[in-house]
């Protein structure tokens, strides 16, 4: 977590607002500032559990941190074809 609590809020809702305004004009684009826009919501809600080890609501935060992470390859790639004026997909 590299930021504070309320600006992980402002970053994620900021992202969730902005990956709408591009739905329509590029949906990888949107699909891409979504994603990372969910990470930032995600450890918005981790800030309220730190140093809580024993916690069921951390250890499902940190596991659903954990998850997110594993997929960010797929969704860096989604959101790199909007870069691309003819995404090929074979």
């Amino acid at each position: 977590m590299c930021f504070s609590e309320n600006m992980s809020l402002v970053i994620g809702v900021t992202g969730i607002v902005s990956s709408l305004y591009f739905y329509k004009k590029n949906i990888y684009a949107a699909i891409g500032i979504c994603y990372f826009s969910i990470m930032e919501i995600i450890q918005f809600f981790q800030y309220k559990v730190i140093n809580k080890c024993n916690n069921n609501y951390n250890t499902f935060l940190t596991n659903l941190g954990y998850i997110h992470i594993c997929f960010q390859p797929i969704f860096i790639n989604l959101w790199l074809f909007a870069f691309i004026k003819k995404p090929n997909f074979t």
